[in-house]
């Protein structure tokens, strides 16, 4: 069964890029453009892992691990945080900075996902 990946970003560039790559890497991908869309796709469905920038308008990456940790079964997900902002690193248990290298990205999502 293929893994599920949410990615959630505001870039509309980005996430095209983002969705594509998985997709070729064989996931089964969906996408959101803020915080808030990514809580209604979680309502309809549970990805094995989301991967999410930190600012975005609507709901911010902040608010939004606020939302998943008190939910009893999104709080399982594994949430990988991307930002250009290397200061939240250590206020998210899994973040990537950005600029993103794809193969180092990839990894990452992989070896999250297999947990």
């Amino acid at each position: 069964m293929k893994k599920q990946i949410l990615i959630v970003e505001d870039d509309n560039s980005i996430r095209e890029l983002l969705f594509d790559a998985f997709e070729a890497e064989g996931y089964d991908v969906l996408a959101a453009d803020n915080g808030l869309s990514a809580l209604n796709t979680l309502s309809v469905s549970t990805p094995d892992i989301i991967l999410m920038d930190v600012q975005m308008p609507v709901m911010d990456g902040f608010k939004f691990r606020d939302e998943h940790a008190r939910h009893p079964l999104w709080s399982k997900i594994p949430l990988l945080a991307m930002s250009a902002q290397s200061e939240f690193k250590n206020t998210f248990d899994h973040f990537i900075e950005k600029p993103l290298e794809l193969e180092v990205l990839l990894t990452e999502v992989s070896n999250l996902s297999s947990r």
